[in-house]
């Protein structure tokens, strides 16, 4: 119960600043699911209901650490049903009339809010965190950016960042295990040879059906899990070195889902069902 509080807190934190930051956002999705419910048309009733169902899901899971991400799916078909509510029995001439006052409307947004790409400039950064929920374009532009690719040297790591030196680092030294939290430019500049455990689970399906490790500190989106020893060692040497029981099943099943050479075999259909029902 206290874990699922902690989520629902989390989650409204997720639309309160993703409202600050972001307005239109929220209430275009608000808007939209107001009107298909009071539409006439059953097609966009389901729309609006679909759209709330996937508001009370965000709030459900905690949201997200990026700010806005998971509210954008719901913004296009938010905008799409708008769309096709005001203009659907307008005539042309109103029709012009309200594209141009959504397009003044668009650029008082753009020039208005500070974190738009009209105020940003090619250096910008943003590196502040509202309940651990975080501006990624911020947090990666300045060297993530095309401009930055364009104007890289060649022969230069790129993004130039600190886990791109890093990943540099393992390759060179040649290391052949290693764990982290942070997977992404590190895991491509150290190459195909270490093997990396990702402890945040986003890219490890064998500990992102783990529990979380206990702690009072956690970031949403960031649920470090403890690597248990015989995982390590199964990985190491390419064999499934559990004991009889839970984590054995569920490390084979991992193994045909992912590592089968026969991509359409029935056990590996059948071991991609059950890891999905958690039948292991």
């Amino acid at each position: 119960v206290g874990q699922l509080l902690d989520l629902l807190l989390q989650g409204a934190k997720y639309f309160l600043v993703t409202f600050q930051q972001d307005p239109v956002t929220i209430l275009a999705i608000l808007g939209a699911i107001v009107l298909g419910f009071r539409s006439e048309k059953k097609l966009e009733n389901y729309i609006a209901g679909a759209l709330s169902l996937n508001l009370f899901y965000i709030l459900w899971v905690g949201g997200d650490f990026m700010r806005g991400r998971f509210f954008s799916s719901a913004f296009i078909v938010a905008v799409l049903l708008l769309v096709e509510n005001f203009s659907a029995d307008l005539p042309v001439l109103c029709r012009k009339k309200l594209c141009l006052g959504a397009v003044l409307l668009f650029l008082v947004y753009l020039l208005g809010f500070p974190s738009t790409p009209l105020n940003t400039g090619l250096n910008h950064t943003n590196f502040n965190l509202d309940y651990g929920i975080a501006d990624e374009r911020g947090y990666y532009f300045d060297v993530c950016s095309l401009y930055s690719y364009l104007y890289s040297k060649p022969g230069e790591i790129f993004p130039d960042f600190e886990w791109s030196h890093i990943g540099r680092q393992i390759a060179t030294a040649k290391v052949s295990y290693l764990e982290n939290d942070f997977n992404g430019m590190l895991g491509y500049w150290a190459g195909t040879k270490p093997i990396i455990i990702d402890r945040l689970a986003l890219a490890d399906p064998f500990l992102a059906r783990n529990p979380v490790e206990p702690s009072n500190e956690w970031r949403i989106g960031h649920f470090k899990r403890k690597v248990p020893q015989k995982y390590r060692e199964s990985v190491e040497k390419g064999e499934n070195l559990f004991e009889a029981g839970k984590l054995r099943n569920l490390y084979e099943l991992l193994e045909l889902a992912t590592r089968s050479e026969k991509l359409f075999s029935l056990k590996r259909f059948e071991a991609i069902l059950r890891l999905n029902l958690q039948l292991y």
